[in-house]
């Protein structure tokens, strides 16, 4: 948690994308998955990693909050990507888009 309360979503989102990692980041929230707000498409070109609070106990203050915390960088996160894939024209649906190394 403390990566998330002290972190910089909007910088490793560039470092993601100098390593040309377009994946998006979801929340994993119990039975809950937050979806990045950006095109379906790019999610399913570039896949998604993902941010759980399955190490805390169900129902707990830190399950709870890590929840909440990781929603707000997921978001800031994922609008960074996408602003640095716009600055390639990479945000388009269709034509080439380079292909995230797994």
């Amino acid at each position: 948690m403390k990566k998330l309360l002290s972190g910089m979503p909007e910088y490793s989102a560039g470092e993601a994308f100098g390593k040309r990692d377009f994946r998006f980041l979801i929340v994993i929230d119990g039975e809950q998955t937050t979806q990045p707000d950006v095109p379906a498409c790019l999610v399913t070109r570039f896949g998604t990693k993902s941010l759980s609070n399955t190490s805390y106990e169900a129902g707990s203050y830190a399950y709870d909050k890590y929840a909440a915390v990781a929603r707000v960088y997921a978001k800031y996160f994922n609008a960074a990507l996408l602003a640095s894939l716009k600055t390639r024209n990479w945000d388009k649906c269709e034509g080439k888009v380079p292909v995230a190394d797994s």
